[in-house]
Formats: C-alpha cells, sequence, structure tokens
C-alpha cells in the first residue's frame, strides 16, 4: 500500500505491501526518498531506475545479493537503511560503489563479510551494524579502518567469532579511540580489559 507521497514525487512510501517499482517508473526521474518497509519487492532490478535518490530505506522479505547489486548503481545515494528480515547471506560489496554515502544501516542481515573495499567510502560518516551475523574474521577489523568513520554502532552483535585474535582486536579497539562508538552488549568492556593485558 503506497502510504505517501509528497507532490511533485520526491518523497515516495510504502508500507505492508508486494511491491512492483516498474508502477513507478515514470517517476523515477524525480524521486530523492524511498521507503519500503515490510513489503515483498517485486522486481527489484527497477530500483537502479531511481537515479536520483538520495535516500533508501529498505525493510523487505525477500533481500538477496541481486537487489544489493541494484542498490549498488544508485550513485547519488547518502542515506542508506537496509533490514533484511530473516533474508538469506548476502553480499554488500556492490555497496562499496557509492562514493556519496554518508550514512549506512545494515540490520538484521546475514553478511558474507563487510568487504575490504568499504574503505573506498570517504564520506561515510556514520555505519550501523544491528542484529547482524558475520562470517569473516577480518571484517571487524576492516571497519575500523573507513577513513572518514565518525560514528560506529554494533547493536545486538556478537563478537566472540573475532575474538580468537586478541591481538587483531586489540588494534580494533585503539583504531575506535578516535570515533563515537557504541556497542551494546556490557561485555565491551570485559574485552578491553583483555586487550590491555596483552
Amino acid at each position: 500500500m503506497l502510504m505517501s507521497a509528497n507532490f511533485p514525487f520526491k518523497t515516495l512510501e510504502f508500507e505492508n505491501d508486494t511491491t512492483s517499482m516498474q508502477d513507478w517508473i515514470s517517476l523515477s526521474s524525480t524521486v530523492a526518498k524511498l521507503s519500503i518497509r515490510k513489503c515483498k519487492l517485486l522486481k527489484y532490478k527497477y530500483l537502479a531506475d531511481f537515479k536520483q535518490l538520495t535516500h533508501l530505506d529498505l525493510m523487505i522479505s525477500n533481500l538477496s545479493s541481486l537487489c544489493i547489486k541494484y542498490i549498488g548503481e544508485l550513485m547519488n545515494l547518502e542515506y542508506l537503511e537496509i533490514t533484511g528480515m530473516n533474508s538469506k547471506e548476502v553480499d554488500i560489496s556492490p555497496l562499496c560503489k557509492l562514493e556519496n554515502l554518508n550514512i549506512l544501516a545494515l540490520r538484521e542481515l546475514s553478511l558474507i563479510e563487510i568487504p575490504k573495499l568499504i574503505r573506498k567510502l570517504c564520506n561515510l560518516s556514520t555505519l550501523t551494524v544491528e542484529n547482524c551475523s558475520l562470517i569473516d574474521s577480518d571484517s571487524i577489523t576492516t571497519i575500523a579502518e573507513i577513513p572518514n568513520l565518525a560514528e560506529l554502532f554494533l547493536v545486538r552483535m556478537d563478537l566472540s567469532p573475532f575474538l580468537s585474535d586478541l591481538r587483531k582486536f586489540s588494534k580494533f579497539l585503539g583504531q575506535l579511540s578516535s570515533m563515537n562508538f557504541r556497542y551494546s552488549h556490557g561485555e565491551i568492556e570485559l574485552l578491553q580489559q583483555l586487550c590491555r593485558k596483552m
């Protein structure tokens, strides 16, 4: 169901619907902000036609790596929030092409990795990773190497897979000293103490 549309269609919001972007393709040149929440998105290849998008908020149940590929073609994006809703494992490396991205929020995703190319996102200042599973143990240090990251929020994240290499984790904590870092679990103080003992 189309929840709202600001004339002349600068903002589109959909919620609780089976949505085909093809129906809105004629508006793609004017829409700057798009919100699709709790929808089953059909034919998401049409996302790539919304070239003027600066803000995208996506919460869909059938998120796939192919959908991420089309999002990676939206070169004007400054704000991107993706919630996977129990989606299968996804590759987010196409997002590393979004050079104007300032805020990125990844929620409820099974991530293959945080790709090393994310370090190319020089405008990325805020990163939220919430309730995501990370398979690659190098991802935690990759995050800390994003050049202008000022805020990092790890919410409901299990960091235990990264503790097998305490030296690497200690380096990660050191790199975070210059940014606003929030971790939602109380274990972070214990982890800092462990790393200081090394």
